[in-house]
């Protein structure tokens, strides 16, 4: 937008009209001014094209004049890229956020307006991006906050998105990762009582281990009225912790197990 002062430099009121050819427009189109009064118009520019703009515009008074003034205008359409077209997250545990950026430019010497959507008809909602529009000026670059945030453990998700710009071109880009549950760890796997006398009940401390960021749920199966049997069966583990159950071995007639 520019702005064109005109001025009444007569003795009488003075009425004015504004007749041009688009993509230019004058605010105001019509209107009036007292003797000596000065009115800033506004040129509008708003082409639909990269071209190159020339125009004569026509304010007739209500005196008989007629004055133009040429307009010119230069339309250059905005150009984006992006530095990565994949963000791969990997395995991220569920429960957890990961992040990245993806930066951008504009290469052109307009500002652009962009707007960011999804190139796709995923509902996974697993991925989040900031901004979604905006305005990059000319010449600049700036960054986009991509987070992801999976939710089922063993899924994995993949999503495009496009950043475009009004009369410009359009950028995809594709963000993908792998939705993993906690890790366990255990003091052992193998239990071997030995011989003992039927009747005894001896027991094996097991340790679990949580090596994950977040808490961990825990259950065991075991068979009911068993010669087998663990204190705790469940429970959950703090992230970075640890607990114990006990294993306990209740033989009551000698055999093997």
């Amino acid at each position: 937008m520019q702005r064109l002062p005109i001025k009444n430099v007569g003795d009488a009121m003075l009425q004015f009209s504004w007749k041009l050819e688009e993509p230019f427009a004058i605010l105001p189109a019509t209107g009036q001014l007292a003797p000596g009064q000065t009115l800033n118009c506004e040129v509008h520019f708003d082409p639909q094209e990269a071209a190159a703009y020339r125009v004569s515009a026509a304010c007739s008074l209500d005196n008989g004049e007629l004055l133009t003034v040429q307009i010119d205008g230069m339309a250059k359409f905005p150009f984006l890229s992006i530095e990565q077209t994949l963000v791969d997250f990997g395995d991220v545990v569920v429960g957890l956020n990961s992040g990245s950026q993806i930066r951008f430019g504009n290469h052109s010497a307009v500002p652009a307006n962009f707007t960011l959507t999804s190139a796709g008809d995923s509902n996974d909602e697993v991925f989040s991006i900031q901004p979604t529009h905006g305005t990059l000026q000319p010449n600049s670059y700036s960054t986009l906050q991509v987070v992801y945030s999976p939710k089922a453990t063993s899924t994995f998700s993949c999503q495009s998105f496009t950043l475009s710009t009004a009369g410009g071109n359009k950028v995809t880009f594709t963000c993908q990762g792998t939705a993993v549950g906690p890790q366990l760890r255990l003091s052992s796997r193998v239990f071997n009582f030995g011989n003992v006398k039927a009747g005894q009940t001896p027991s094996k401390v097991l340790y679990l281990e949580n090596l994950s960021e977040v808490p961990l749920a825990f259950g065991f199966l075991v068979e009911s009225n068993g010669v087998f049997s663990l204190t705790r069966v469940m429970g959950v583990i703090a992230p970075r912790s640890m607990t114990h159950t006990a294993l306990e071995f209740r033989g009551v007639v000698p055999a093997n197990y």
